[in-house]
């Protein structure tokens, strides 16, 4: 079990553990075809207006799970700082930047995966029923979304391991509370040499190109098809829904049967309304970040316009 410092003295807010990382605004385009867009919590609450679980019955519910397996100080912490997220950089992100940082993990000698595989999950780092994930998805998809509006621009996977390296209690103190083996000093570690963290470095790796992957088709349907894209923190990490087309509630699954299993039906909340389950191909490969391929972006573009032309359910 690590050993926990008490944080609870620290009132500076969330964002200030990102002022030792440098602020550069990326170069925007001069036109969007959608417009610029912010999101707030107002979003969520919104989008939730109409479902079974509107946002105060949505926010006990949410409570109650993670209390089930982390502190209630941290549980507070990690509410309180997903109810203040603001998204911003992600409405002004282009296809031409997307594409670029996408490309420059071709290069073998600086993709995100470092030297590691998956093998380096080991055993030892499993628990009695399944393997373990070192750290909930919804850890990474919270720094990589927080990094982006803090930086105002699309940081790279170096940032993401600074950031985590300078400020390990971040990942220990609520995401890997529950896990044996891991002290804070491991952190400070180059994570490719640490055994401790090689499984956490590919996994952590692989979760920074779904990001991209993700970012890359939001981008997409904006800029190519005009829709209406919006996105929140919370409908990602605890409504199972990736974004909102055009009003529609979306959850996106890679490949037909892979995450199926263990990815919660985005119904669970949203039942009785348009949903949308957006399944891609998977291409198998390793060290680099593929992409979804524009004849599957247009495809799924096309079922957009086909569940908005539907009548509503009651």
């Amino acid at each position: 079990m690590i050993k926990l410092p008490d944080f609870s003295h620290r009132s500076r807010p969330f964002n200030d553990l990102f002022s030792s990382i440098s602020r550069t605004r990326g170069q925007r385009a001069e036109h969007q075809t959608s417009p610029p867009q912010v999101t707030t919590l107002e979003f969520v609450k919104a989008v939730l207006a109409q479902t079974t679980l509107p946002y105060p019955i949505f926010r006990e519910a949410w409570i109650k799970r993670r209390k089930r397996s982390y502190p209630a100080q941290e549980v507070a912490r990690h509410v309180d700082q997903c109810e203040s997220f603001v998204h911003k950089t992600l409405y002004k992100l282009t296809l031409k930047e997307v594409r670029a940082q996408i490309k420059k993990y071709d290069d073998e000698r600086i993709h995100a995966l470092g030297n590691t595989k998956g093998k380096d999950c080991r055993p030892s780092i499993r628990t009695g029923r399944k393997e373990m994930n070192l750290s909930p998805p919804f850890a990474f998809a919270f720094i990589n979304h927080r990094l982006l509006e803090d930086m105002e621009r699309l940081h790279d996977f170096k940032d993401f391991v600074r950031f985590t390296s300078r400020n390990p209690e971040y990942l220990a103190t609520f995401y890997c509370y529950h896990y044996p083996d891991l002290t804070l000093a491991d952190f400070h570690e180059n994570w490719d040499e640490n055994p401790k963290l090689r499984g956490l470095r590919f996994r952590a790796g692989l979760a920074y190109y779904s990001f991209l992957r993700e970012i890359y088709l939001f981008t997409y349907l904006r800029e190519r098809h005009g829709f209406h894209v919006g996105f929140h923190i919370i409908l990602d990490i605890e409504a199972k829904c990736d974004m909102v087309v055009e009003g529609i509630p979306t959850a996106i699954y890679i490949g037909e049967n892979r995450f199926l299993e263990r990815k919660t039906d985005i119904t669970d909340v949203f039942g009785g309304q348009k949903t949308l389950n957006c399944v891609l191909n998977e291409q198998k490969t390793y060290g680099g970040c593929w992409v979804f391929s524009e004849m599957e972006m247009d495809g799924f573009a096309d079922q957009v316009r086909a569940t908005k032309s539907q009548p509503n359910i009651h």
